[in-house]
């Protein structure tokens, strides 16, 4: 007779094969349609556009007012930053290369 550990064992063994047969019957199928339904698939609309290309202000138009107007003084090659706070923990939130953790 065996012990309930081998038992247990063995059923764990069943359970996860039969979980991971079931976790490969869930592949994607390819799409395949022909004659009314072919319209249907290709009414359904895009995300993305792959033809379109990126605006040029794709990056900056997100850009709050004063790092707006940080960009444009760099530009003119003006060495002024703002920042709310030190710049120890500035550098530490912005995940600058040589940045310390902050002090209390």
């Amino acid at each position: 007779m065996r012990n309930t550990a081998e038992i247990m064992k063995m059923w764990l063994i069943v359970l996860c094969t039969l979980c991971t047969h079931q976790a490969m019957a869930q592949g994607v199928k390819p799409c395949t349609t022909s004659g009314k339904d072919s319209a249907a698939v290709n009414a359904v609309p895009r995300l993305y556009n792959l033809n379109m290309p990126v605006a040029p202000d794709h990056y900056t138009s997100g850009f709050g007012f004063f790092c707006k107007q940080e960009l444009k003084l760099e530009k003119i090659n003006v060495p002024l930053k703002f920042r709310v706070g030190n710049p120890e923990d500035c550098n530490y939130l912005e995940s600058k290369p040589h940045a310390t953790v902050p002090s209390k």
